[in-house]
């Protein structure tokens, strides 16, 4: 099958999901292109020619293609012109990957082509994985009811999401995030010690902009002297986006706490030998944002590391205390991140970690492609009663 993956995110050092789908499909055989976000500059020449280049092939059957708009500020003109210009980028893009059509046009992004179906795809796929309506996206986000209308299939990563656009799309699906199995495995045994003197290790994966509590770290850093707190991340501008003044600021404030470490940035493939090193792992968002946070992408790699967790709330995860232990608040998350340290063994124990473990094995990408690839193909192939089993 021949799919272009619609990213909101660059390729680069740093993966969430829809690098890892692209790579997945590419490991299980399909074409892939994974088509970034505007990075060429406008020029006027773009008038004439839409600027197309391909710019790394990672793996083999993926290619990441960039282009430039032909048009300056794209998003702002009418919806006609949009979608005039959208079909001229869509063209121009598969003249340079040489294919006439995708089969499968697999769009993240409620920002660019807001009819896709002027990619003449076999079949199209819109994935949520944030709020359709999310606050802070309102404005950039102005035409996502026409990409919704127009999109074949609708999944989301979690029933908040699904449940803003039932009405308007009562045929959505509801996955999980995929848990990438492989990476995961193959990670080798962490060379050298993590740093800190400290008695327990505390992990925290994310890309840490202004959603990012650094105001609890700091209360936690204080609470918690015999604690580690390891910061795995970009901690300035990445293929994920350049950070929010708040979050300069508040990693200024933090990083000379003698229980605070910068990771850094960490390949995909050696993330999981850190979090296996850890004791416990947390995820802290500011109250405001938590509902935008209502399945983060991360917390299947801390269900592999089997270690215990405790997070901001988690709409995905509401009543699963065997997961994670969640927070309704950041005025509470102190105290449930001391009840838990004082509960470490038994919250590790061997039957505890095998249990978060096995949540993740059953959510690998390559299980989570294969009920995608029966839902898109049963649209292709007209079975309307594999498409309501998938549904169910």
């Amino acid at each position: 099958m021949k799919v272009i993956v619609i990213a909101t995110e660059c390729w680069g050092k740093i993966f969430v999901s829809k690098h890892h789908y692209a790579k997945h499909l590419a490991e299980m055989g399909h074409e892939v292109v994974y088509l970034n976000p505007v990075d060429i500059a406008w020029r006027v020449h773009n008038l004439f020619s839409i600027p197309v280049l391909t710019v790394d092939e990672p793996v083999r059957g993926l290619r990441v293609v960039s282009y430039g708009n032909p048009l300056p500020r794209l998003n702002l003109l009418p919806l006609i012109l949009q979608k005039l210009a959208c079909r001229a980028i869509a063209r121009s893009v598969c003249r340079h990957i040489g294919w006439q059509r995708p089969d499968l046009v697999w769009t993240f992004d409620l920002a660019r082509f807001p009819d896709l179906g002027i990619w003449q795809a076999s079949v199209s796929l819109l994935h949520l994985v944030e709020l359709f309506d999310h606050p802070m996206f309102l404005d950039a986000h102005r035409h996502r009811r026409e990409i919704l209308r127009t999109a074949d299939h609708v999944v989301t990563i979690a029933d908040m999401i699904s449940d803003q656009i039932r009405p308007q799309r009562p045929d959505v699906v509801t996955m999980n995030h995929g848990a990438d199995l492989n990476g995961f495995e193959r990670a080798t045994k962490l060379k050298g010690a993590l740093p800190g003197a400290g008695a327990v290790k505390a992990g925290l994966v994310g890309n840490f902009q202004v959603s990012f509590d650094f105001t609890l770290l700091e209360r936690l850093s204080s609470m918690c002297p015999q604690v580690d707190f390891l910061l795995m991340g970009p901690h300035q501008g990445s293929n994920l986006g350049d950070l929010h003044q708040d979050a300069i600021e508040g990693i200024q404030r933090v990083r000379h706490r003698k229980n605070v470490f910068f990771l850094g940035v960490i390949p995909p493939g050696e993330l999981m030998s850190y979090l296996r090193e850890v004791d416990i792992n947390i995820i802290i968002y500011k109250d405001e944002f938590v509902n935008g946070h209502c399945n983060p992408h991360k917390m299947m790699g801390y269900f592999y590391a089997g270690r215990a967790i405790v997070s901001s709330y988690v709409d995905a995860y509401r009543g699963r205390p065997d997961l994670v232990w969640l927070a309704h608040g950041s005025a509470e998350f102190p105290a449930l991140f001391k009840k838990a340290l004082e509960q470490l063994e038994d919250l590790n124990s061997p039957t505890n970690s095998s249990h978060r473990r096995q949540f993740a094995r059953e959510n690998s990408y390559e299980s989570r492609i294969r009920e995608i690839l029966r839902l898109v193909n049963a649209e292709r192939n007209g079975t309307e009663t594999e498409k309501e089993a998938i549904r169910a």
